[in-house]
């Protein structure tokens, strides 16, 4: 049977009951889950397939459909199921409901889970005693069953948002002299603390790696006075600032312990300033004042982070964190070297 396609279609091939194989375009709705259509060209009709007439079918990125008669809503219904691995799991997208491959009617649950995927794992794998980690979403047990049937025992990440303070020592660099009669770049350093939140999400598609996003709210307080021969030199320049970091983390377990080393770019705004540059003369009794203007306004910097630190488990899901970093930060007249000592703990 002919007809337009429904969806957008994905290159894969489909699998006929008696094993004959068939490249071309298929267009699959889950909300539609016993029937396909395929194409032989991108362009052109479609036909109809229902699971009653196909083994299965397989996309390009992967994902492996099979038919399977499952009850739904207490009746039975033959469609095209997602298989994980080899059989691990069964999918059923439009219900959002995982089964047992012993029984395709046998839902596996969240308190299930744990039980099972260690069923399925040697205790003397290295995440044995991770696996509580897992939830049960797809991207989730998609990671256990690929990892799993390569025989490698990742770090196993999770979904996790938390606080953190930072004791920042921060060097304020001018990119030229400030003051008449100052040919050096003024260089200041600050002793500051600052604090916010982030959020830490996996990169299912690369073992043992996720993305964390930092935002914070600090105050930098720079003073710094230089002398010549009748000459002072007085700088102050106060910020407070908000600064939002993304940072790419590689993770690695150790027990209760986890390694970690993250790195990326960071924005940050000033979000109010006051800046001071005072040259002091004396020629005799007299001192002649001469002042110099702002060299920090509200803007927006752009610059680098790194860093590494070690987490603690001290229940299940639940860690404190230490960690140092350095970045790097730069403005039109100036630049900011931060060496950071951070403590955060997840909620």
């Amino acid at each position: 049977m002919a007809l337009q396609s429904f969806g957008q279609s994905s290159k894969g091939f489909i699998i006929k009951k008696g094993g004959e194989y068939n490249e071309g375009f298929i267009s699959f709705d889950h909300r539609q889950p016993w029937q396909i259509q395929f194409n032989r060209f991108r362009q052109g009709s479609s036909m109809l397939y229902s699971s009653e007439q196909l083994a299965g079918f397989k996309l390009k990125d992967g994902k492996n459909f099979v038919t399977k008669t499952i009850l739904a809503d207490g009746k039975p219904l033959h469609i095209f199921i997602e298989v994980l691995g080899d059989s691990t799991f069964f999918y059923f997208r439009r219900d959002n409901v995982f089964l047992k491959p012993s029984s395709a009617s046998e839902q596996i649950r969240e308190q299930d889970l744990l039980p099972y995927l260690r069923s399925l794992t040697a205790p003397s794998d290295s995440w044995y005693d991770e696996l509580h980690l897992f939830k049960l979403k797809p991207k989730a047990l998609r990671y256990f069953v690929n990892n799993r049937a390569e025989g490698k025992s990742p770090t196993i990440m999770f979904s996790s948002v938390g606080v953190f303070s930072s004791f920042n020592r921060s060097v304020l660099t001018s990119k030229g002299s400030w003051l008449e009669g100052n040919d050096s770049p003024v260089k200041a350093t600050s002793l500051n603390i600052s604090a916010g939140a982030f959020a830490d999400l996996p990169l299912w598609s690369v073992n043992n790696l996720s993305v964390q996003t930092q935002a914070s709210y600090g105050k930098m307080r720079f003073n710094e006075t230089t002398t010549g021969r009748d000459t002072r030199y007085d700088y102050k320049v106060d910020l407070d600032y908000a600064s939002l970091s993304l940072l790419p983390k590689y993770s690695h377990t150790l027990s209760k312990l986890r390694l970690f080393a993250q790195a990326g770019p960071s924005v940050t705004y000033i979000l109010q300033s006051d800046t001071q540059a005072v040259k002091a003369v004396t020629e005799g009794d007299k001192v002649w004042l001469h002042l110099a203007p702002s060299l920090v306004s509200s803007e927006v910097m752009f610059g680098f982070e790194a860093g590494a630190g070690i987490s603690y488990f001290y229940l299940p899901r639940h860690y404190v964190s230490v960690g140092i970093s350095q970045g790097n930060t730069f403005s039109k007249q100036f630049h900011i070297s931060n060496q950071s000592l951070t403590v955060s703990l997840n909620l």
